[in-house]
């Protein structure tokens, strides 16, 4: 895939041993080939010659990835406060069942209630005792 430059034919590079043992020296090669080279030019390459390989993405980069709306990875919701807002889809896809999120992330509070009376068996009393006395804040 790199052709062969002279560095290549080097004894140290030829065993796992030597490239361990001169891994600086490697990746110093490595790194001037891949200098010239955009991370999705090396990654399609290596991919053509059947090794896994992927580029490392930043969320922004995620966002505007080709494969990821095609997959329709991220979905938009409205949320309350901050309006519509983009959530990772789940990475599947089922054939006879709803799959990701069906609604946008709760608001600060927003489940006090429920969580008080359903999990924690507390009365609406102790909850509104709890209120004015700014446990929830």
């Amino acid at each position: 895939m790199i052709g062969e430059p002279d560095w290549t034919k080097d004894l140290k590079f030829q065993t796992l041993t030597g490239r361990k043992k001169n891994e600086d020296a490697l990746d110093e090669h490595v790194e001037e080939w891949t200098r010239s080279r955009s991370a999705e030019e090396v990654m399609k390459m290596m991919q053509e010659e059947g090794v896994p390989a992927a580029v490392v993405q930043n969320a922004e980069d995620l966002a505007k990835d080709p494969q990821m709306k095609h997959r329709e990875h991220f979905k938009v919701l409205k949320h309350e406060v901050i309006g519509p807002h983009r959530y990772d889809n789940v990475p599947f896809k089922l054939s006879k069942s709803p799959q990701g999120p069906r609604w946008a992330g709760p608001i600060l509070g927003q489940h006090i209630e429920k969580v008080c009376t359903e999990f924690l068996g507390m009365s609406l009393n102790e909850i509104s005792d709890c209120m004015a006395e700014g446990v929830f804040e």
